[in-house]
């Protein structure tokens, strides 16, 4: 009993744990301090460059993020921008919608690691020009990876041009179903979805 706890619980419970240790880093941004899974190349490409890759959409999270806004992070992916502006104004609340699974996962890491269950509400769901079944169209299945298209329709190629390596099935949204079900008004918006911006918008 002792030595079969010891192989299946305890040693990978160590190594999970040791493994935690080394998949994340601390970022430091304009006076804040939050952690990153960082697990593979595009996740720590996203924790490097997080001060200097958009600092024009810091700059709009630092003016105009204002006490008991709500915020809709459109194509969260992991979280970055969810996790700052939580970070910025803790009397905001953040919804954050991501469909890719594995950023959702990320995502949901992302918000774990930094005690913000009660400041972030992430949704498993695409935002679109209709309700129902859809399909995710990716390019990289690497976690973090952007860059994939929402279509009802079979792809070879996104919407920006890149060969299509997998297709998901999704649920996809109207905003304003969404904001009837859950009696939630965005006051302030970020949509970021590589070409399915319109959609949306629609």
């Amino acid at each position: 009993m002792g030595f079969s706890k010891l192989i299946y619980k305890d040693l990978p419970n160590f190594l999970s744990g040791l493994r935690a240790l080394n998949s994340s880093v601390e970022v430091h941004s304009r006076g804040l301090n939050f952690r990153l899974v960082t697990d593979n190349w595009i996740t720590k490409y996203r924790a490097r460059s997080f001060n200097n890759k958009e600092p024009e959409m810091l700059d709009w999270l630092d003016k105009n993020l204002n006490d008991n806004d709500v915020f809709f992070d459109v194509g969260a992916n992991i979280g970055i921008y969810s996790i700052y502006a939580a970070k910025r104004n803790p009397k905001a609340k953040i919804f954050a919608f991501e469909p890719e699974y594995s950023n959702l996962h990320m995502l949901k890491q992302n918000i774990l690691k930094n005690k913000l269950s009660k400041n972030i509400f992430s949704y498993s769901l695409a935002l679109d020009e209709r309700t129902g079944i859809s399909y995710l169209h990716i390019q990289d299945e690497t976690p973090g990876a952007a860059l994939a298209t929402v279509s009802g329709n079979s792809l070879k190629e996104t919407a920006l041009g890149h060969s299509v390596v997998w297709r998901e099935g999704i649920s996809v949204m109207k905003i304003d179903t969404f904001c009837a079900a859950t009696k939630v008004q965005p006051t302030i918006l970020k949509i970021d979805v590589d070409g399915n911006e319109l959609s949306i918008l629609k």
